[in-house]
């Protein structure tokens, strides 16, 4: 007897054609582009509008908007308790990095300290509601002064500049500061503030309500660390 042998019939898979309408790529791409300057555009105006301002309003008396502070600031760091380097880099609220030098406004990149005024506060101020990662140390920092700070609230009130504190409050363009082609306005302000006085700004939290910030200006890495007599790790 003839043996017979069945062919299975081969199931063959659905392929899905995706098919690229070049043009509206194009125009997609064009519009992210367009979009991106409209913003630094905007940002750019914005900027130069405060900045003369400033340049206009008569030097603040810095007894009047001080505040002294001597008590335990904390940071979470990956790079060391007082390091300034990448905060030098990038940019900060209240410093300018060498992404946000701009020829139209002039101001030179200088660095700051970012601290805080309880550990939690640090933590959600480095994380930005991330975990920390196992490189992330928590700090306590003693002062090895009497810092004297421009208290940002009052400076805002006093200058009566139409929603400061919203434009100073605000994150920078795309979520990070190295992106920023120009200084923002609490960038300006702080650098405006710097050269009439102080060792830093005091400044409201934007991520643990109730807490307070401090950035204090630093020339280096050297003179950062001479600002504290005592750092521990938590």
């Amino acid at each position: 007897m003839k043996k017979t042998t069945k062919k299975k019939a081969s199931k063959k898979k659905p392929v899905i054609v995706h098919k690229f309408d070049l043009k509206s790529l194009f125009d997609f791409v064009k519009h992210l582009i367009s979009s991106e300057q409209a913003r630094n555009v905007k940002q750019t105006y914005n900027s130069l509008t405060f900045h003369r301002q400033l340049n206009k309003q008569k030097p603040l008396s810095f007894a009047t908007f001080k505040v002294d502070f001597n008590d335990p600031l904390y940071r979470v760091s990956a790079f060391g308790a007082t390091s300034i380097t990448g905060n030098l880099a990038y940019g900060g609220r209240f410093n300018v990095g060498g992404s946000q030098f701009n020829k139209l406004i002039g101001i030179k990149p200088f660095a700051a300290l970012y601290l805080s005024t309880d550990l939690h506060c640090a933590i959600d101020e480095y994380t930005q509601g991330t975990p920390l990662g196992p490189s992330d140390v928590q700090y306590a920092l003693t002062p090895s002064k009497n810092f004297e700070l421009w208290d940002i609230d009052k400076v805002v009130k006093f200058l009566n500049f139409p929603n400061l504190n919203n434009l100073i409050n605000q994150g920078p363009i795309f979520s990070s500061w190295g992106y920023c082609k120009v200084p923002m306005q609490s960038q300006i302000l702080a650098s405006w503030l710097k050269k009439i006085g102080g060792d830093g700004v005091i400044f409201r939290s934007t991520q643990s309500t109730g807490s307070y910030c401090i950035a204090l200006f630093a020339k280096d890495n050297a003179h950062s660390n001479a600002l504290f007599s005592q750092v521990k790790n938590i």
